[in-house]
Protein backbone atom coordinates (compact mmCIF):
# COMPACT_ATOMS: atom_id res chain seq x y z
CA UNK A 1 0.00 0.00 0.00
CA UNK A 2 1.23 3.39 -0.55
CA UNK A 3 2.91 5.12 2.15
CA UNK A 4 1.06 8.69 2.54
CA UNK A 5 3.26 11.20 4.34
CA UNK A 6 2.51 15.05 4.98
CA UNK A 7 5.49 17.18 5.14
CA UNK A 8 3.69 19.89 7.69
CA UNK A 9 5.83 23.74 8.18
CA UNK A 10 7.24 24.14 5.46
CA UNK A 11 8.66 28.12 4.69
CA UNK A 12 9.11 28.18 0.74
CA UNK A 13 7.45 25.68 -0.59
CA UNK A 14 9.43 25.50 -4.27
CA UNK A 15 12.77 25.53 -1.98
CA UNK A 16 11.47 21.78 -0.60
CA UNK A 17 9.91 20.71 -3.34
CA UNK A 18 13.40 21.33 -5.25
CA UNK A 19 15.40 19.13 -2.32
CA UNK A 20 12.63 16.57 -1.85
CA UNK A 21 13.26 15.76 -6.02
CA UNK A 22 16.91 16.10 -5.59
CA UNK A 23 17.04 13.43 -2.77
CA UNK A 24 14.36 11.37 -4.11
CA UNK A 25 16.16 11.02 -7.89
CA UNK A 26 19.03 10.30 -5.68
CA UNK A 27 17.41 7.38 -4.13
CA UNK A 28 16.79 5.83 -7.78
CA UNK A 29 13.02 6.98 -7.63
CA UNK A 30 10.97 8.36 -10.85
CA UNK A 31 8.62 11.59 -9.13
CA UNK A 32 5.67 13.21 -10.43
CA UNK A 33 4.79 16.21 -8.73
CA UNK A 34 1.28 17.57 -8.98
CA UNK A 35 1.04 21.63 -8.52
CA UNK A 36 -1.61 24.15 -9.41
CA UNK A 37 -1.27 26.05 -13.16
CA UNK A 38 0.43 29.27 -10.93
CA UNK A 39 2.90 26.99 -9.31
CA UNK A 40 4.37 24.83 -12.49
CA UNK A 41 6.30 27.50 -14.06
CA UNK A 42 8.19 29.01 -10.98
CA UNK A 43 8.93 25.51 -9.98
CA UNK A 44 10.24 24.47 -13.51
CA UNK A 45 12.62 27.16 -13.12
CA UNK A 46 13.19 26.72 -9.82
CA UNK A 47 14.51 22.84 -10.96
CA UNK A 48 17.00 24.82 -13.21
CA UNK A 49 17.88 27.68 -10.71
CA UNK A 50 17.71 25.51 -7.73
CA UNK A 51 21.82 24.29 -7.84
CA UNK A 52 23.86 25.72 -10.19
CA UNK A 53 26.14 22.60 -9.44
CA UNK A 54 23.77 20.11 -10.39
CA UNK A 55 21.26 19.43 -12.88
CA UNK A 56 17.58 17.56 -12.19
CA UNK A 57 16.21 15.97 -15.23
CA UNK A 58 12.46 16.54 -15.29
CA UNK A 59 9.92 17.58 -17.92
CA UNK A 60 6.05 19.10 -18.02
CA UNK A 61 3.40 16.75 -18.71
CA UNK A 62 2.46 16.87 -22.66
CA UNK A 63 6.17 17.77 -23.56
CA UNK A 64 7.82 15.96 -26.13
CA UNK A 65 10.55 14.84 -23.47
CA UNK A 66 7.15 14.36 -21.10
CA UNK A 67 6.04 11.76 -23.97
CA UNK A 68 9.36 10.13 -24.79
CA UNK A 69 8.48 8.15 -21.27
CA UNK A 70 12.71 8.55 -20.18
CA UNK A 71 12.09 11.73 -18.25
CA UNK A 72 13.05 11.04 -14.25
CA UNK A 73 10.84 13.70 -13.06
CA UNK A 74 7.50 14.61 -14.66
CA UNK A 75 5.91 18.26 -13.39
CA UNK A 76 1.69 18.22 -13.93
CA UNK A 77 -1.34 19.65 -12.91
CA UNK A 78 -2.85 15.99 -12.34
CA UNK A 79 -2.85 12.18 -13.09
CA UNK A 80 -4.62 12.03 -16.25
CA UNK A 81 -3.11 9.86 -19.05
CA UNK A 82 -0.10 9.56 -16.91
CA UNK A 83 1.63 6.27 -17.85
CA UNK A 84 4.52 3.76 -16.14
CA UNK A 85 5.25 3.18 -13.00
CA UNK A 86 5.70 6.83 -10.69
CA UNK A 87 6.90 5.45 -6.92
CA UNK A 88 6.76 9.26 -5.69
CA UNK A 89 4.20 11.57 -6.02
CA UNK A 90 4.78 14.97 -4.51
CA UNK A 91 1.43 16.60 -4.06
CA UNK A 92 1.61 20.58 -4.20
CA UNK A 93 -2.17 20.84 -5.27
CA UNK A 94 -4.81 21.80 -2.80
CA UNK A 95 -6.88 19.05 -3.74
CA UNK A 96 -6.89 15.49 -3.02
CA UNK A 97 -4.53 13.58 -6.19
CA UNK A 98 -5.61 10.55 -7.17
CA UNK A 99 -3.17 7.72 -6.50
CA UNK A 100 -1.13 6.41 -9.36
CA UNK A 101 -0.67 2.71 -10.01
CA UNK A 102 2.78 1.30 -8.12
CA UNK A 103 2.75 4.49 -6.17
CA UNK A 104 4.94 3.78 -3.07
CA UNK A 105 5.14 6.83 -1.25
CA UNK A 106 2.81 10.26 -1.53
CA UNK A 107 4.47 12.85 -0.25
CA UNK A 108 1.86 16.05 0.72
CA UNK A 109 3.85 19.44 0.78
CA UNK A 110 2.14 22.01 3.22
CA UNK A 111 2.89 25.25 4.20
CA UNK A 112 2.16 26.65 8.21
CA UNK A 113 -0.23 28.92 6.92
CA UNK A 114 -3.87 28.30 8.46
CA UNK A 115 -5.98 27.93 4.94
CA UNK A 116 -3.38 25.37 3.57
CA UNK A 117 -3.34 23.55 7.15
CA UNK A 118 -7.06 23.16 6.83
CA UNK A 119 -7.15 22.26 3.24
CA UNK A 120 -4.09 19.46 4.54
CA UNK A 121 -6.63 18.67 7.14
CA UNK A 122 -8.88 17.55 4.77
CA UNK A 123 -7.05 15.68 2.19
CA UNK A 124 -5.97 14.11 5.93
CA UNK A 125 -9.21 12.87 6.56
CA UNK A 126 -9.71 11.88 2.65
CA UNK A 127 -6.81 9.58 2.80
CA UNK A 128 -8.00 7.92 6.07
CA UNK A 129 -11.56 7.18 4.72
CA UNK A 130 -9.49 5.85 1.44
CA UNK A 131 -7.82 3.24 3.71
CA UNK A 132 -4.47 4.83 3.74
CA UNK A 133 -2.73 5.94 7.15
CA UNK A 134 -0.96 9.50 6.64
CA UNK A 135 1.35 10.55 8.88
CA UNK A 136 2.76 13.37 10.04
CA UNK A 137 6.39 15.06 9.57
CA UNK A 138 7.19 18.23 11.34
CA UNK A 139 9.37 20.07 9.01
CA UNK A 140 12.12 21.48 11.15
CA UNK A 141 12.97 25.27 10.64
CA UNK A 142 15.82 26.44 8.70
CA UNK A 143 18.91 28.19 10.12
CA UNK A 144 19.12 31.77 9.48
CA UNK A 145 14.91 31.97 9.44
Amino acid sequence: MTQVVFHVGIEDRLDYACRLIRKALGSGARVLVLADEELIVPLDEALWLHDPTSFVPHALAGSPQAQSGQCAVLLAHDTTHMEGAWPVLINMRRELPEVPPRCEKLIELVSGDDADLSEARHRWKSYSQQGFAPVKHDVPKRAGT
